[in-house]
């Protein structure tokens, strides 16, 4: 049974029905299924999400030693807002926190305190949430909340983020809690209104699970949501963000988990789906035409144009198995989209995931994932997790999120998954009782990040190496002073077999008076020697690249014409 208030139903239902008639215990009885079914139907946001069934453990919780979770004067990224998408909305709310020695305030979105500095209610005045059974049924002030909880409200001014504040020094939970924001016509509730962008919970015990599920609103108005599916954490903190534990400009090291407490806010994460009035779906992009790549050397670009930001995933495969392999000859590179059609250039040094250059003229297998509603969830400190996340996306429409994670280099028997797992999946586990094993704590102090893509778009094409390079004579091995060649005074002209690679032409020039065919473009074109080439008995023919991202290269022969014997 998913609601206690209704145990208090059945036993009234079953006393009348001893002293009624059969008929009208049938009656009640009806009418006790009725109520059943239409449960499901009340709205409230707090304790309804965090604590869906009766015995659950999903506790609000304020500990400074995690964070400053919505406590006075505390950062934005810590506040516990509440939005309001058109004046006169009524916002109500209620609690119950047994050490009865909290005050919270309400600030409007000019951080005007409304209502001032009140103690959190205490059995039997308004506010006062008794029991799990009314705080997910929500106020009695909503039409069709019967059984619900006196609530507190206030009537609001202007559109924007209120946010509630509560004073506090020492570690508090609050049993139950709802925040329900109502309209201001028929007063009728409006879900997806409660959010936070770094909320704090408890489950009161390490056996104890979290049974939760949140949603997160990306920067780029994507909605996923994170089903918790029987984590075991003491206190944790939920915060979500575009990187990772940290936002350096390095993907491939911001996504790993590390030792310690290292987490960022930047996303909003709601109690339920965000409101569409307020927070509208936004669009999966698309790749404007298909990557390519320029440059040489070790300075070349992988060029991805998209519509929309979002991040990329480039993987050279290079050791011939599908997929990324670590640590081998692979190379994959994450890069963050601008959008708007720009092209984007994806540096690489031409080297390989060993760092030996790739040599000219290896054909390589270029896979390129574009991504959106790229979210990261870097918790700190859950002990368990032995069943994993449930991710799935709401809107808009697509397939089920791929979990990925990178545990493997900071974190003692880490795992790693870089090719995208099906939910439900990352587990791990705390193994308290051996206090002798130093590599025991996987999540236990330590930061573990997971993260997943609402959309992806693949494209794979095949790439081959070039490197400029320049040769005036390739019918000798070797460049320079190599090409050096030595023929007879009589000839009447000298067929060219130069060559250029990785630039779209060449330019023949000569230290003489002689004339090239096709004005000197043409690598394999002809030389007609001039007077005083013939008189000098020597001139030097140069080719040099021209166009091209690589600059430019020559290579030079020397030619010497040997008279003929008299």
């Amino acid at each position: 049974m998913k609601i206690d208030i209704l145990e208090v139903l059945i036993n009234r239902i079953i006393s009348k029905s001893m002293i009624l008639s059969k008929k009208r215990t049938y009656y009640l009885i009806g009418l006790f299924f009725s109520l059943l079914l239409s449960i499901n139907s009340v709205h409230a946001e707090g304790t309804k999400q965090t604590q869906p069934n009766i015995g659950d453990a999903g506790y609000l919780h304020f500990y400074r030693t995690y964070n400053d979770f919505a406590r006075y004067n505390c950062s934005p990224e810590e506040r516990l807002n509440i939005s309001i998408c058109n004046p006169g909305e009524i916002i109500h709310f209620g609690f119950r926190q047994d050490n009865e020695d909290i005050e919270f305030r309400l600030r409007d979105p000019n951080g005007v305190i409304v209502i001032g500095q009140t103690n959190v209610p205490r059995n039997g005045d308004e506010g006062y949430i008794s029991d799990h059974g009314r705080a997910v049924i929500g106020p009695q002030e909503i039409a069709g909340n019967a059984g619900g909880y006196d609530a507190i409200s206030y009537t609001t001014t202007m559109a924007g983020d209120y946010y509630i504040e509560f004073n506090y020094d020492n570690r508090r939970t609050f049993s139950f809690w709802d925040i329900t924001v109502a309209d201001a016509g028929n007063n009728a509730a409006i879900d997806g209104r409660v959010w936070s962008q770094e909320w704090q919970f408890s489950t009161g015990s390490f056996n104890n699970t979290f049974e939760g599920t949140l949603f997160v609103y990306s920067d780029d108005a994507i909605v996923t949501t994170i089903g918790f599916n029987g984590i075991q954490p003491y206190v944790f903190t939920v915060a979500c963000n575009p990187t990772g534990v940290v936002n350096t400009n390095d993907p491939n090291q911001d996504r790993k988990s590390v030792r310690g407490n290292s987490t960022y806010a930047q996303y909003k994460i709601f109690l339920n789906d965000p409101d569409p009035n307020c927070y509208p779906e936004g669009e999966f992009g698309e790749l404007v035409e298909d990557p390519n790549v320029t440059g040489c050397g070790t300075n070349r670009c992988i060029n991805i144009k998209s519509t929309q930001p979002g991040q990329s995933v480039v993987l050279l495969d290079l050791n011939g198995v599908p997929g990324f392999q670590p640590n081998t000859t692979d190379v994959q590179i994450q890069w963050i989209l601008q959008g708007d059609s720009v092209n984007n250039c994806v540096p690489w040094d031409g080297n390989d995931g060993q760092g030996n250059p790739v040599a000219s003229g290896t054909m390589i297998d270029l896979e390129v994932d574009y991504l959106n509603g790229i979210t990261h969830l870097p918790i700190y400190d859950v002990e368990n997790h032995r069943q994993g996340y449930n991710v799935t996306l709401v809107r808009p429409a697509g397939g089920a999120p791929q979990l990925f994670w990178d545990d493997v280099d900071n974190i003692p028997n880490g795992t790693q998954e870089l090719n995208g797992c099906t939910s439900p999946c990352h587990t791990w586990r705390w193994n308290s009782g051996n206090n002798n094993d130093a590599n025991n704590d996987y999540g236990n102090r330590n930061t573990i990040n997971t993260w997943w893509y609402a959309n992806i778009i693949e494209t794979d094409l095949d790439l081959t190496v070039i490197d400029l390079d320049v040769d005036a004579n390739v019918n000798i091995p070797g460049k320079g002073a190599n090409n050096d060649t030595t023929l007879c005074a009589d000839i009447t002209s000298i067929q060219l077999a130069g060559e250029v690679i990785g630039a779209p032409d060449g330019q023949w020039s000569t230290s003489g008076d002689g004339t090239f065919s096709a004005s000197g473009t043409d690598p394999t074109g002809v030389y007609t020697p001039g007077t005083n080439d013939f008189a000098t008995g020597s001139f030097r023919l140069t080719l040099t690249s021209v166009g091209g991202v690589c600059g430019t290269q020559a290579d030079f022969m020397d030619v010497n014409l040997q008279p003929i014997p008299t």
